[in-house]
């Protein structure tokens, strides 16, 4: 018999429904009240994409979604961080997480 370590599928849950909490979330800020997109200064747009059409319980819905969901992101991360660090060691670990995150990175950053 193989030694299969449990999964708690609660989490499994959770960090789907953050991600569709995010995902609804960017879709939600092209028809906020607040959305605007200003072709002169991108920095000063609230959104790369605004709908003349507005809703104002967008407006609700990206208040209360924003003060959540990207702290609960990174509490979820960080709850898998010790035992990945631990199953890999540190060395591994770091090596991992560049090739996954850094070097992606640094190709969309440079292309």
């Amino acid at each position: 018999m193989t030694n299969v370590p449990l999964r708690d599928h609660w989490i499994d849950h959770l960090r789907a429904f953050v991600t569709i909490l995010v995902v609804l979330h960017h879709a939600a800020m092209a028809y906020a009240c607040f959305a605007q997109f200003n072709p002169d200064l991108y920095i000063a747009s609230t959104h790369p994409v605004v709908d003349s059409a507005r809703w104002r319980a967008f407006d609700f819905f990206v208040a209360a979604n924003d003060t959540f969901f990207m702290p609960l992101m990174f509490l979820l991360s960080g709850l898998f961080f010790h035992s990945a660090r631990l199953r890999r060691g540190t060395r591994g670990l770091l090596k991992e997480r560049f090739r996954r995150l850094a070097i992606p990175f640094l190709f969309a950053e440079f292309s």
